[in-house]
């Protein structure tokens, strides 16, 4: 049978669970991670399809757009962990409209900062001249501090283990030329780490269901199927299907929505509805793992 005469019996068959206590746990396994692939496949293409064309523009824009926005005159060292510039300090680097919007959380919170970096090499790390500079990151004499956005802290990291180095916009062209070359991989793996994600992600039901096996062995106890935890949990395998497809369409129509316990709502429902009552034999009377 295909994966999907597999998925629609698994949603609604008595006959075919009746047909499933006989079978193999290799069977069952093999159907679960078909169904994986098929909903890892059909994720990837969703996700890519909204976000593969922006990622494209972004590699496309991002070279020109930081060498634009480099200072022409502007050179930093590094130094024996010791900072310098060659500019009249302090000397800040205000924060791109297109950045903040870029930066915004997944609540909409974009940077108030004003400036994105802020050069005073004449003096070492105070909290109060991190404020007044407005920014969000400070390079001082012998550190670089930055905000943490999501706690609010400033995080502080010294240059004494930072190798002599510096960053001028000859050096900067250099590394966009090395980032370009190696941006037309980019995509392609950013598509599987999509596609390897998802079948991680998905593959986890198999260690929820070590307990979600315990309730369907209850249930069977109830409708004194005869089946012990082992078939249990080879029939959840095939009971998840609708609450695994659910989760599936949701992500995509209702983002963020959730319904507490419904994926085991519909997990034990597909069982109480399909599970034969007092029919099946199995040698397995007690919920342990065999």
């Amino acid at each position: 049978m295909g994966i999907f005469t597999l998925f629609k019996k698994s949603v609604y068959s008595p006959e075919f669970y009746r047909e499933v206590l006989g079978k193999p746990f290799s069977f069952s396994i093999k159907y679960f991670y078909s169904l994986v692939l098929v909903l890892a496949v059909a994720l990837t293409i969703g996700i890519s399809i909204d976000l593969v064309p922006k990622a494209y523009v972004f590699l496309r824009d991002l070279g020109p757009a930081i060498l634009n926005y480099f200072p022409k005159e502007l050179e930093v060292r590094v130094k024996d962990g010791t900072a310098s510039s060659n500019v009249t300090e302090p000397y800040a680097l205000p924060l791109p409209d297109e950045l903040r919007q870029f930066m915004k959380t997944s609540d909409g919170d974009a940077p108030r900062a004003k400036n994105l970096f802020v050069i005073n090499t004449g003096s070492s790390f105070s909290e109060e001249e991190f404020k007044n500079y407005d920014t969000l990151v400070l390079l001082t004499k012998n550190s670089v501090a930055w905000q943490n956005e999501k706690s609010g802290k400033i995080e502080l990291q010294q240059l004494n283990q930072t190798p002599n180095t510096t960053i001028n916009k000859k050096k900067v062209s250099e590394l966009v030329d090395v980032v370009n070359r190696f941006s037309r991989w980019v995509i392609p793996f950013f598509i599987f780490a999509i596609f390897a994600f998802t079948m991680v992600v998905l593959s986890f039901h198999l260690v929820y269901l070590l307990l979600g096996a315990l309730l369907i062995w209850f249930l069977g106890r109830i409708k004194k199927a005869g089946i012990g935890y082992k078939k249990a949990y080879q029939v959840g395998l095939h009971a998840m299907s609708l609450g695994m497809a659910f989760d599936f369409f949701a992500f995509f129509l209702t983002p963020g929505a959730r319904v507490r316990f419904l994926f085991t709502i519909l997990m034990l429902v597909v069982v109480w509805i399909n599970l034969p009552s007092g029919e099946a034999s199995s040698p397995e009377a007690s919920p342990r793992v065999a």
